[in-house]
């Protein structure tokens, strides 16, 4: 596993914590299909929720959330509708969001940040 792929990894690995203590159900990590990857998938409620990880390392001058371009975005809402579409619930409400983390170059967490509703 190549260095990008274990930051990568350890980025998810977090996100899935940070969310499940707050409250919600991780469902699914790394659902891959012709169109791309979603890093997890969760239940928030009665929601569903996909879930778009960045990790980076750097200081407070590093926002790895700026990667989540718009054509990004739109790619995302398109997984999430093929997902929820052969769900056994195809009219479950959904919505994309970004956990957005940095890493100190010690490998300590600097920051984690959940972004909701970055597409509907």
């Amino acid at each position: 596993m190549s260095r990008l792929q274990a930051l990568g990894a350890r980025g998810e690995q977090l996100a899935a914590a940070f969310l499940e203590q707050r409250g919600l159900s991780v469902v699914a990590r790394n659902v891959r299909s012709s169109l791309g990857e979603l890093d997890i998938v969760a239940r928030d409620g009665d929601e569903m929720v996909f879930v778009e990880v960045k990790t980076r390392i750097g200081g407070d001058d590093v926002a790895p959330d700026v990667a989540v371009t718009s054509a990004k975005l739109e790619r995302l809402g398109q997984l999430a509708e093929r997902y929820v579409a052969r769900s056994p619930d195809p009219h479950s409400p959904w919505r994309v969001d970004v956990v957005a983390i940095v890493i100190s170059s010690d490998g300590s967490v600097r920051t984690i940040e959940h972004l909701e509703g970055a597409f509907h």
